[in-house]
């Protein structure tokens, strides 16, 4: 009996392999400079687009679907090569398509973005995903990003590399069920690129992990700080009914940290803004960014590891930052009428050079702090614990709440891959494979 219940279920197995894959799946060899863009209205599930190796055009697909058994592959010709797509707005667009993989594409210097997967409405495209991507150097609009996501459902990034941006590595507006793995993003140029990650809208249920962010970014990861633009096309819509009350923000000012002046703020953005005096309706309760997690990261040299606004059922644990240049954290004030911040961060390592960082935790004029914990973390700089009360408003460098004291008199001493070699640290910072 046991065994053929085994192969029944082999049997079984055997059969949805067979009827998911399409009945024709073509490959099209795409020779440099022709235009393969025309492709799209004749792509079935299965079929794959194999880019020759030279520069190709361009090219933007819409409505354009495979299956979630047999996506439809854009790759360049070779398993070890990379085929480059010349840039002007962007260099591949996807809009309202669903289960595509893009791989090994090269982008050098879109003007808004490499990969750009757009949307007409939340979750028109699905199933999208990205790997062995490099992009260098997007640069030229103010929204510019090495990979733009927008309404976007199943989103994977995995084994990407993106280089001198000039505003953001990657930007994910109103998803849902992103994970971005073993992703690199340097920083090399003379600019100052305000996020490597950033968050807008609503992002629900997101993954980060096993990557490495490196350089002068202004921000490792923004969250939840502005709401999303709307998707295209751009209907025209009423007036937003929001209030200015039961949002996350305190009418008293900030329970600790420094206080940022008012001219300094992060102006409210996007459909959240109030425009109408006969509103009646409550503001919007639900937090932009939520159930997300950042593990097993390392980072060096970022001005700030977190920039915080409407954030909710989030972790950060088990990240390496060496060398902040200005704080590890900031909890800004959120969009109007949205929840403040509320993330635990445990088991993160952070250390400095003497005198580099300015303080640890910031708290934005009127936001709140309390729905920042702090587990179990260790801190580290030759001028600890000395100059702690130097490092925070009021002598408290950790704006939050506290669920132990934070260690901030033990040397890791790391070694060349920023592992702890004291025994006692080991179970800080990034955890290699």
């Amino acid at each position: 009996m046991p065994s053929f219940r085994a192969f029944f279920l082999a049997v079984s197995v055997a059969l949805l392999f067979v009827i998911a894959q399409p009945a024709s799946a073509g490959r099209y060899f795409v020779p440099p400079g022709s235009t393969w863009e025309t492709l799209g209205p004749k792509l079935k599930p299965g079929d794959e687009i194999v880019l020759a190796e030279g520069v190709h055009l361009p090219a933007t697909l819409t409505g354009v679907s495979g299956s979630p058994f047999a996506p439809i592959v854009i790759h360049s010709v070779g398993p070890n090569s990379l085929a480059e797509v010349a840039s002007d707005r962007a260099s591949i667009k996807l809009v309202d398509c669903r289960h595509i993989r893009i791989a090994r594409i090269l982008s050098r210097t879109p003007r808004r973005a490499g990969i750009l997967i757009e949307s007409t409405k939340p979750g028109a495209s699905e199933g999208i995903t990205i790997e062995d991507v490099l992009i260098v150097g997007p640069k030229g609009l103010a929204e510019e990003s090495g990979i733009v996501a927008r309404g976007v459902k199943e989103l994977a990034i995995r084994r990407c590399r993106i280089e001198n941006p000039t505003n953001a590595a990657i930007t994910i507006g109103d998803c849902e069920s992103v994970t971005i793995s073993d992703v690199q993003m340097v920083a090399r140029t003379d600019v100052t690129p305000k996020a490597a990650i950033r968050l807008e809208g609503r992002v629900w249920s997101t993954l980060i992990e096993k990557s490495q962010i490196a350089g002068a970014f202004a921000t490792a990861f923004d969250l939840g700080t502005s709401e999303c633009a709307p998707l295209a096309p751009r209907e025209p819509t009423k007036p937003s009914t929001e209030s200015s009350t039961q949002d996350g923000r305190s009418e008293a000012g900030s329970e600790g940290g420094a206080q940022i002046p008012a001219k300094d703020r992060e102006k409210p953005q996007g459909p959240s803004q109030s425009t109408s005096s006969n509103d009646t309706t409550k503001p919007v309760q639900e937090p932009l960014v939520r159930f997300l997690t950042i593990s097993n990261m390392r980072l060096g040299g970022v001005r700030r590891l977190l920039d915080l606004g409407s954030v909710a059922d989030a972790t950060i644990r088990n990240v390496t930052l060496r060398d902040a240049q200005e704080e590890i954290y900031r909890i800004s004030l959120p969009p109007r009428g949205r929840p403040a911040a509320s993330m635990r961060m445990s088991e993160c390592l952070f250390i400095w050079s003497p005198g580099a960082l300015r303080q640890i935790g910031v708290v934005a004029e009127g936001a709140v702090a309390k729905g920042f914990t702090l587990g179990a973390n260790l801190w580290w700089s030759a001028e600890l614990p000395a100059a702690l009360a130097l490092l925070g408003a009021n002598g408290d460098p950790f704006p939050g709440t506290r669920e132990v004291e934070q260690t901030t008199n033990l040397d890791p001493k790391l070694d060349q891959r920023s592992r702890p070699t004291v025994d006692t640290a080991m179970t800080y910072g990034y955890m290699p494979d």
